[in-house]
């Protein structure tokens, strides 16, 4: 075709709609022109669509956006180029849609959050310059590929100006080093005898692969440092997997468990999942019968631990899951949590404080609780809206406005009118608008829902005609406060007519419930006793006041085991906290010697009355007696709160004079509760180091303090001890080390507002069981628990994106809910690299398509990445694709080719999806890139793809699932079984495979090496044997299950004792513990060796009489499973010490049977 025909074909590129269905539109009139994959316009809605089929008088097209008002016969034009890519610096850090409009952009033309469709917005800034250094001189033979210069990106990434691929000639020109924008002419080169000029961005087609000089072979590992994927299932850079849409999150707790919200409520967890759940308040995101996960809409503040403080923080979402066990923790003082095995705990060893999993937990760890909860508080104002509809207005001015409202009604309306829309009978509408009767707060509600009318403060109610008035709170104060304690104490609501009774029998206190009773509600508290016998009693009879305290939360029956203290109180500053606690000493409180103790037969009122003392910062121990939950403070204790109710306002009750008198003692009243783990090494030292100039012990000298009491005989240490010491050190000057001093300086900061409650008991309960789990932003953790507990939340996260030895990471999200986008997008901004220390994104490109954004968008975005994901492997960075989810993109495909009427295959797929997913995951691989290497990152570039599939069901032989294992060579099976038993990362050792291990073994064998003379594997040796032993497991699975484990063989005993023990200390991994989130090769390797050296010393051990009882109760065992979160990766010498260890154990064990045989 001549140059003239083509631009009249140009002139000509015009056609028109004759045909729309959904995202698909039918066009006439440039089907002579077009190409398979080029792009058209309808230019009057800015609208861009692909060229997907072509007739001889048609074409369709799919459309990337919606096609809503759309007409026949609109125009629609040819742009005579495919989808493409532009590619330049400005990719990294930057957040795309499927085909690539910039969302950061559009976001600040666009704050409503939503894309207006025909935003043409350029995918890299214009008006940006980059600093641009030349690499080649003018007149250098440069080829496709070539590096012409460098943009530095990030700090991260030097970005490799490239030639584009097809380009060949002779360098005429190019730029000095300085600051240009991308579409500026950077270089010219000669070709065919003609000049074409290039910038620093160039475009690519998404559907077809950049060209490279030849594949390589996959001789090296994606390091992923996850112990399971890197040993057992590992990828080759430049590989393929596939991985199964995840289960869920962490498991965490029983579903009774309260949780403390930031403003001081309790709610327990099956409530707060519940009201989520319910009230359109959260979105669900994972829904399958043992597992539920919902996203939080609105802010939810909890209180978190940070590491230093309790601070605020949002939940993002609340969890549902199912366990087969759970784990009871009971403390010394009392405190219990019911957890899965998985969950995590705070634990204070005396030197640092570690996240340990529920199962990994011994008698004798110290765990971290809150010492004292800091919350502000804030008054809670009472309105009658919050009460009985049926209750009668009788506040004047309230009826007064009503009245004057209902006056101008009838200006537009008759009574017919309004008391049809009101639905209540005329007469009883002209009644209430007379003043003939009182009307009910119901009319007032109805009244505001109806017409608007503003629901003014009402202060007087009252509940029939005859019933005398009802003077609302306005607010809770100090003195309804007390009220409420000594209700809450010893009241009751009882009598056909619901009489509010006080019983006790204390004349003061009676008299003093009457006295608060009409100074708060204007109402009469009348005395009685039944008989002489029985015990006296106030008695107020006002059925406004009783739904007044229904509306508190106050039960309506059963309420001596039932009660709980009102949240409006749980909430309120501490001044009105010890008010209340002031009038429930009162009535439930005693004293006796030096304990103070509150007892009750409710369990809600003894877990809210714990976290109130925790609130004032005071210890207690808990415990349950008689049928009753007890609550005691002792000594130190009991004298603080004596000071607390004394440094304050209060009424003076007659029970708080022996508390007082006890409180007022000259002596040092004793603190068995406030006790500190400590370190005996480093109490060692500081003994050595504490001697005066005569070489003295200064701290017995001077103090009498006797350290050997802690050295040797293992005495408790209080924290008062604790500070005595601190103070002997800095009041004598001694010459401790000064990394010692800054230690308890540390602890003693710690310990004002953390406790550490020593683990008495722990049992294991074998039932099904809800369990539930809050995922929290950055902290991870929660308050909560039946008394105060930092409890842990283990949702998964982008771990392989973090911790992958990949260069470049391109995440794609295709078709996810735009809640989980909107995570993502809050997520990874968060994240730190830990190659720099600084923000991942840096070396991330985001593209993603949420589910409401059209199929063809998503279609596409997959492809999107790829192309992205390419051009960076051509600069030499290896690079890693993760697409989440293909499910979603096939559902596209599905959707799309339903719109073509085409024939469905399997699952209503089309015939062609396994040549689509063979077209993106072929894309990947390890090449030799075009051009020289010299300038490049690296001579060759590989490109690692990870795609997630969504099996319904966990259906593995689904269509995508069952097509993209034909076309991967690694497959991460995740297990709902293994998520149910808390074992993250949940793949599933028998489903799951990888192809790769004969091609990588070389490069572990040559890169990563432990040399212990008594147990030579290598790393490809060691899967070996961990293979045969899970396998071996798993075979031996249904005879145990017959005949028990204890009445197997003992090698076979063995075998599944050293399983267990792999799966335990090895496979599982949690991604927000420090040391375990990622695991080095060496580590990896060191932690296996030990548990096969174990296992085949074992063996030994068998072969020569020994029992598997006293093999299975080596001491180091124990220790092994903490080796992954205590064990940093550069200290493998540790591990080495541990192999030690165990040989010296077995050594010891042989001399214990009498011989060493």
């Amino acid at each position: 075709m001549n140059t003239t025909e083509s631009d009249n074909l140009r002139e000509n590129n015009t056609g028109y709609i004759s045909e729309i269905n959904g995202s698909l539109v039918t066009v006439k009139g440039i089907e002579n022109q077009v190409r398979l994959h080029d792009l058209i316009k309808i230019p009057k809605y800015n609208i861009i669509g692909e060229v997907i089929q072509i007739y001889k008088n048609r074409i369709n097209v799919q459309c990337y956006e919606p096609t809503d008002n759309l007409r026949l016969k609109e125009e629609v034009q040819y742009l005579y180029e495919p989808l493409s890519m532009e590619l330049g610096p400005g990719l990294l850090s930057n957040v795309f849609d499927g085909i690539q409009r910039p969302l950061d952009k559009i976001f600040r033309e666009e704050p409503s959050g939503f894309i207006r469709r025909g935003l043409d917005i350029p995918a890299l800034t214009r008006d940006k310059q980059w600093h641009f250094k030349p690499l080649q001189k003018r007149g250098s033979k440069i080829q496709g590929g070539d590096v012409v210069g460098v943009v530095q990106e990030t700090e991260a990434i030097t970005h490799y100006i490239l030639v584009p691929p097809n380009v060949q000639g002779s360098l005429t020109s190019i730029k000095k080093e300085g600051d240009y924008t991308i579409n500026e002419t950077i270089y010219e080169v000669e070709y065919n005898k003609k000049k074409h000029s290039y910038s620093m961005m160039q475009k690519w087609p998404v559907t077809k692969r950049r060209p490279f000089k030849k594949r390589l072979p996959l001789n090296n590992p994606l390091i992923t440092g996850q112990r399971v994927v890197d040993l057992l299932f590992p990828i080759a850079k430049g590989g393929t997997v596939a991985v199964p849409g995840g289960f869920g999150t962490g498991k965490c707790v029983v579903g009774e468990t309260p949780i403390l919200l930031a403003n001081g409520s309790l709610i327990k967890i099956k409530e707060l999942y519940k009201f989520f759940k319910n009230n359109n308040k959260g979105e669900i995101k994972i829904n399958t019968p043992t597992e539920k996960l919902i996203s939080i809409k609105d802010n939810l503040e909890i209180l978190s631990f940070n590491g230093t403080q309790l601070k605020k923080k949002n939940a993002t979402h609340i969890y549902q899951g199912k366990t087969k066990q759970i784990l009871k923790i009971e403390t010394k003082t009392g405190r219990c949590i019911q957890l899965t095995p998985i969950h995590k705990l705070h634990i204070f060893d005396g030197i640092k404080i570690s996240e340990i999993e529920g199962k990994d937990l011994k008698e004798g760890d110290f765990i971290v609780v809150p010492r004292k909860i800091e919350i502000s508080g804030k008054d809670t104002f009472f309105n009658a809206y919050q009460m009985d509809d049926s209750l009668r207005v009788i506040d004047k001015l309230a009826l007064s406005q009503m009245k004057t409202f209902l006056d101008s009604l009838e200006k537009t309306n008759n009574i017919q009118e309004i008391a049809e829309r009101l639905k209540i009978d005329p007469k009883t509408l002209i009644n209430y608008w007379k003043g003939i009767n009182n009307p009910t707060i119901e009319f007032f509600k109805q009244l505001n829902k109806t017409f608007g009318f503003e629901l003014i403060n009402i202060r007087i109610i009252k509940a029939q005609r005859q019933s005398p008035p009802f003077k609302i709170p306005e607010k809770l104060t100090k003195e309804l406060s007390e009220w409420l304690g000594l209700f809450i104490a010893d009241g009751h609501i009882k009598g056909k007519q619901g009489g509010i009774f006080l019983f006790n029998a204390s004349k003061q206190i009676l008299n003093r419930f009457s006295e608060l009773t009409n100074i708060i509600f204007d109402l009469e508290a009348v005395f009685g006793q039944d008989s002489e016998t029985k015990t006296p009693y106030m008695v107020i009879r006002n059925k406004s006041l009783r739904q007044f305290l229904y509306s508190l939360g106050i039960p309506k029956n059963e309420k001596s085991k039932k009660i709980r203290i009102p949240n409006c109180v749980l909430n309120s500053p501490e001044a009105v906290l010890i008010h209340f606690l002031n009038g429930y000493f009162a009535g439930d409180g005693w004293f006796s010697q030096y304990t103070v103790g509150f007892s009750t037969a409710s369990i809600n009122l003894h877990i809210d009355t714990s976290y109130l003392l925790t609130r004032l910062g005071l210890l207690y121990r808990v415990s349950y007696k008689k049928n009753s939950y007890v609550i005691e403070l002792e000594g130190k204790w009991a004298e603080k709160l004596a000071n607390i109710l004394r440094n304050i306002d209060i009424f003076k009750y007659d029970k708080l004079n022996s508390l007082f008198i006890y409180s007022d003692q000259s002596v040092e009243h004793f603190d068995s509760l406030d006790v500190m783990p400590y370190n005996k090494e480093i109490f060692k030292k500081i003994k050595n180091q504490g001697r005066d100039p005569l070489a003295h012990n200064a701290f017995r000298k001077f103090e009498g303090i006797r350290l050997d009491n802690y050295i040797k005989r293992n005495q408790r240490l209080t924290k008062r001890m604790f500070k005595k010491i601190s103070n002997t050190i800095e009041k004598y000057n001694l010459k401790i080390d000064k990394e010692i001093v800054e230690h308890i300086n540390y602890i003693l900061d710690l310990s004002e507002i953390l406790y550490f409650d020593e683990i008495k008991t722990i049992k294991i309960i074998n039932k099904a069981t809800e369990v539930y789990d809050l995922t929290v932003e950055d902290t991870h953790n929660f308050i909560g628990g039946f008394q105060p507990f930092i409890l842990h939340n283990t949702v998964l996260q982008q771990s392989i994106a973090k911790w992958s030895d990949a260069d470049i990471i391109v995440f794609v999200s295709c078709g996810e809910r735009g809640n989980e986008v909107a995570d993502l997008l809050r997520q990874f901004p968060k994240l730190t690299d830990p190659r720099t220390g600084r923000p991942l994104l840096e070396r991330t490109i985001l593209i993603t398509n949420t589910s409401n954004m059209p199929v063809s968008a998503r279609e596409a975005s997959i492809f999107s990445g790829i192309t992205i994901a390419e051009y960076y492997r051509d600069m030499g960075y290896n690079v890693a694709l993760q697409a989440d989810s293909t499910s979603r993109w096939a559902e596209a495909l599905r959707e799309i080719s339903g719109l073509l009427e085409e024939m469905p295959a399997e699952g209503g797929y089309p015939a062609y999806l396994p040549s689509r997913l063979s077209g993106f995951y072929e894309r990947a691989g390890i090449i030799e890139t075009l051009g020289g290497g010299q300038h490049k990152h690296n001579h060759n570039g590989s490109l690692t793809v990870i795609g997630s599939v969504s099996p319904p069901a966990g259906d593995f032989s689904e269509p995508v699932t069952s097509n993209t294992k034909r076309f991967v060579q690694a497959f991460w099976a995740l297990d709902a079984e293994l998520a149910y038993e808390k074992h993250y990362p949940a793949i599933n050792w028998i489903e799951s495979y990888s192809n790769y291990p004969e091609y990588i073994k070389e490069w572990w064998k040559e890169e990563v090496h432990i040399d212990w003379m008594e147990i030579d594997l290598n790393w490809f040796q060691a899967r070996k044997r961990v293979n045969q032993i899970l396998s071996q497991e798993h075979e031996l699975k249904n005879m145990t299950q017959l005949i028990g484990e204890e009445n197997l063989p003992e090698q076979q005993q063995l075998d599944l004792f050293t399983a267990g023990l792999i799966k335990d200390a090895f496979l599982i991994q949690n991604a927000f513990d420090e040391i375990d989130t990622f695991t080095s090769p060496k580590k990896m390797l060191a932690l296996i060796s030990l548990i096969l050296l174990f296992y085949q010393e074992g063996k030994n051990l068998l072969n020569q009489g020994y029992l598997i009882k006293d093999i299975k109760e080596l001491d180091v065992i124990n220790r092994f499973k903490r080796i992954k979160n205590t064990i940093p990766n550069e200290e493998i010498i540790e591990i080495t010490e541990m192999k030690n260890e165990l040989l010296k154990q077995i050594e010891s064990l042989r001399k214990s049977y009498g011989v060493i045989r």
